[in-house]
């Protein structure tokens, strides 16, 4: 049976999850083409957490691993874990951090603890990155 090795977590700075109804009612509009959006207050979008690996810094980590191996980052599959609903019109700090997978190595995680200001665990997500390198362009450039 084959060793499982756990993954090498890096931290990246903790960024601010904001829930401002005008941000979620943009998002859900996103989601929906468009049309009126199904995520009528005080509801926030299941996904939305996530958008917080766009921010500048935490974003940007990751997007210089991908420049320095010439490759373009593709969303391959995320993850979530709720334990208490995300509120509209709040700021909650969540910790960022992200490992290669130890079994591919074009495979980064990103994984995201959303907490309230009482440091309670409010949803857990992760996704997984493929660093994807067009050979083909390459041979042809």
């Amino acid at each position: 049976m084959p060793e499982t090795r756990e993954p090498q977590w890096t931290a990246l700075p903790d960024a601010v999850l904001d829930t401002a109804s005008a941000k979620i009612d943009a998002f859900a509009a996103a989601l929906s083409g468009g049309a009126t959006a199904p995520f009528s207050p005080p509801h926030v979008p299941a996904t939305y957490a996530f958008t917080v690996f766009a921010g500048a810094e935490s974003g940007g980590r990751i997007e210089a691993i991908a420049r320095e191996r010439g490759a373009m980052l593709v969303h391959q599959a995320q993850a979530f874990t709720y334990h208490v609903a995300l509120e509209r019109d709040r700021r909650y700090r969540v910790a960022l951090d992200w490992h290669t997978n130890p079994d591919r190595d074009d495979r980064l995680v990103l994984r995201g603890r959303v907490h309230d200001d009482n440091g309670t665990l409010l949803q857990e997500f992760t996704a997984e990155i493929v660093l994807y390198v067009n050979r083909k362009e390459q041979a042809d450039g």
